[in-house]
């Protein structure tokens, strides 16, 4: 017994005892109940026996103090309930199909810190905003910190009048905060020569392609049938694109299309060069979907087609008086961005078309007009709008750009959910959940105003998006999400994917800035959360997709590269100390999500050209991720890395080297290979004669300005505005 008459040591503490706290290893509910827990997963037998397993938490030690003042009842509550809860529209399949539950735990713990969040930061992060000012427009010049601020949220690099500049959305913005990515991607250019005579002969074919287009066929208005294939040929690539991309841009109404159609065949007159102008933008769009091993010649007969339609409208200039005069606006815009090399240009092109659609008042809702309308114009009105806002706001989206601010001028209403055989007799909508030709923009007009608010906010230099705000849109898009309906038959798949993707990219680029601003632990453990389930979605829903046969939506969205720079960007910087359940998530999808990213960039490269780029930056970001946990072998996992990206290469050289010639030929450029198979010191056409001869061509001077992603991009310091390559 010790003895009480004892003076006390100096050195012992002088106030209460401190206690060393016990490991918590019962869930929430039992240890609340005082009720001994099996700690089963993913919930407790006492919690499944009561019902109520959605209540089984797991709380960390570290996490305690700031969920024990929040409501038992409160928990299970969580906001972003629709995506990972039994009433979340898709399940994570396993390797076996399996629906998994390791994500619901996953879940759980997003809930979990939700819980935290109100009491541990929310204090903190509204005290610092509110005292952190705006800029005003002349503080916005010669701000705080405009230096720090541009490099955080934005990519301008270039020199004097040749610079580039890319806003917060834009996917590769996220290169420059993966730890080693651009080191990496410089060292492996370096060591393996064949990478960087890969991009070379890249760059030329882009080049020569792009200066092909001063000599395009001849397309005076008799001549443009002879772009047309035979009738059967003509009829099957008009069915491809009815049966895909126009259940998504639905701007035809089909049965005033197909009397024109069978009337095209049987006049061969030249009354209606309009029409035969849509036919053969929609075969040119149809033609990407139906490539196969000769995938780039297909390809230089869609762009052949689309230049051809550019010249003509040189001298046929659109009047925005008849219907097709929109329809060839917008096909041209669509068939650009999916044949066009530089398809950087779309933002650019669909911002022009936007306001050519708005000078003409079809951003005005046809029901206000005085003249009297037809519900079949005015409906087609409102599709056609739709059609063009939705594509400039996800150009604007990948180019990190503004979309035009048409909301704050709009009254017009999204279109009906109507077939088009009732168009013209029956004025009321269908449900949402009966498929139709405009079923997508119908619903996706229900999410529009907030995805152009959060575009706009995201890519707003002057403006902080603080992390209530981020809760807050957040769960708007999971409520957008959980109303998305669910649509059976083959047509579905696409235009159901891509609301979801449409949605959950925005996720993606909300959660992607504050995992690196954010003001606590709890703040970035939950963004990351976001970030890497949401790519994971992203990247099963384009896989199910492809191994369904549809792969339409490869062609329509590059969303693949941001998903996986996304869950590259949480997995390397995860600690396994203090993350661990994020760890141990990431694990297990993280390196099945990034191999099923490079495996469809690599089908895509194969069977329907483009995205070179876009594939070296998923290999990179695979391989990095794999240089996290064996550091040591560096040099053996950039070699896979380099082969693998080669491998792909020597698999399309014969078509690359067709086209090539093809192109050549066109102006009048001999171009032969030196024997020894090297050709870093390409013949032909020099780069400076490239650059003169654009500038002698004043309408191809974007497809200068406006590049493409390079390669040596990747390798920029993030400190500096290097130069561009010469």
């Amino acid at each position: 017994m010790p003895d009480k008459s004892r003076p006390p040591s100096p050195n012992a503490p002088t106030g209460p005892e401190r206690k060393r706290r016990r490991k918590i290893w019962s869930c929430h509910e039992c240890r609340r109940r005082k009720l001994q827990c099996d700690r089963t997963l993913p919930a407790c037998g006492r919690c499944t026996k009561a019902g109520k397993p959605e209540a089984c938490i797991y709380i960390d030690d570290a996490d305690e103090a700031a969920v024990a003042g929040a409501a038992p009842t409160d928990i299970h509550h969580g906001t972003l309930h629709g995506r990972f809860s039994h009433h979340a529209q898709t399940a994570t399949p396993t390797e076996n199909g399996v629906a998994s539950n390791s994500l619901e735990d996953f879940a759980k713990r997003i809930r979990q810190l939700e819980v935290a969040l109100p009491h541990e930061t929310f204090g903190a992060v509204q005290s610092s905003n509110s005292s952190r000012l705006l800029p005003t427009p002349g503080s916005a010049v010669t701000g705080i910190e405009p230096r720090q601020k541009g490099l955080e949220r934005t990519l301008f690099r270039g020199k004097s009048f040749r610079t580039k500049f890319n806003g917060s959305t834009h996917a590769g913005l996220l290169i420059g905060h993966i730890p080693g990515f651009s080191e990496f991607t410089t060292e492996a250019f370096e060591r393996f020569p064949a990478m960087n005579r890969i991009r070379q002969h890249m760059h030329k074919l882009e080049n020569l392609t792009n200066l092909a287009r001063v000599n395009p066929r001849p397309t005076i208005d008799g001549q443009l049938r002879a772009l047309l294939p035979p009738r059967h040929e003509a009829n099957r690539l008009v069915r491809v694109f009815m049966d895909s991309f126009d259940y998504i841009y639905h701007v035809l109404h089909l049965p005033s299309f197909r009397k024109e159609y069978d009337k095209l065949w049987l006049d061969t007159g030249d009354d209606n060069q309009q029409f035969v102008v849509v036919v053969i933008l929609i075969i040119a769009v149809a033609l990407c979907l139906t490539s196969n091993a000769a995938a780039y010649s297909t390809r230089q007969e869609a762009t052949t087609i689309i230049r051809s339609c550019e010249h003509w409208l040189q001298t046929n200039f659109l009047k925005y008086s008849r219907i097709h005069d929109f329809q060839i606006s917008f096909l041209l815009l669509f068939a650009r961005q999916l044949n066009a090399r530089r398809y950087k240009q779309t933002w650019a092109n669909s911002g022009e078309v936007l306001r050519n659609f708005m000078c003409a008042g079809l951003h005005q809702d046809p029901d206000n007009l005085k003249e009297e309308m037809s519900a079949l114009d005015g409906e087609m009105r409102r599709r056609i709008w739709a059609a063009a806002a939705e594509f400039e706001l996800q150009a604007s989206f990948e180019q990190g750009m503004p979309a035009i601010p048409w909301p704050e001028q709009s009254d017009i209403l999204p279109p009906k959910n109507i077939p088009d055989d009732d168009l013209c007799h029956v004025l009321d909508s269908r449900p949402v959940q009966e498929l139709t030709s405009s079923s997508y923009l119908a619903v996706a007009g229900n999410s529009i105003l907030l995805r152009h608010k959060l575009n706009a906010l995201l890519n707003n230099v002057r403006l902080d998006i603080s992390f209530d705000e981020t809760k807050t849109f957040t769960e708007r898009i999971e409520t957008s999400l959980e109303e998305l309906p669910l649509w059976t038959g083959p047509r579905s798949e696409t235009p159901q994917a891509l609301l979801s993707i449409n949605l959950r990219q925005y996720q993606l680029a909300l959660h992607e800035r504050q995992a690196r601003r954010a003001a606590s632990p709890v703040e970035r453990r939950f963004s990351k959360m976001i970030l890497l389930d949401t790519a994971v979605k992203m990247i099963q829903s384009h896989k199910a997709l492809l191994e369904s046969g549809n792969s339409a939506l490869e062609l329509l969205c590059g969303d693949h590269i941001r998903a996986a720079l996304s869950i590259c960007y949480v997995y390397i910087t995860l600690d396994p100390q203090s993350e661990l359940m994020l760890t141990r998530a990431a694990e297990q999808y993280a390196a099945q999500a990034i191999d099923d990213a490079v495996t469809m960039l690599k089908q895509k490269v194969v069977r329907l050209g483009g995205d070179q780029r876009h594939l070296w930056t998923a290999i990179a970001a695979k391989t990095i991720m794999k240089l996290k946990n064996e550091p040591n072998k560096r040099d053996d996992f950039m070699q896979e890395a380099a082969d693998e990206y080669i491998l792909i290469f020597d698999g399309i050289k014969g078509g690359l080297q067709e086209l090539l010639k093809i192109s050549a030929e066109t102006l009048g450029v001999v171009d032969e290979p030196s024997e020894n198979g090297d050709n870093s010191q390409e013949q032909g056409l020099p780069e400076a004669e490239v650059h003169e001869r654009l500038l002698l061509a004043p309408p191809n001077l974007e497809a200068w300005s406006f590049d493409d992603w390079d390669f040596d991009d990747y390798s920029m310091n993030f400190t500096d505005f290097p130069s561009l390559p010469t």
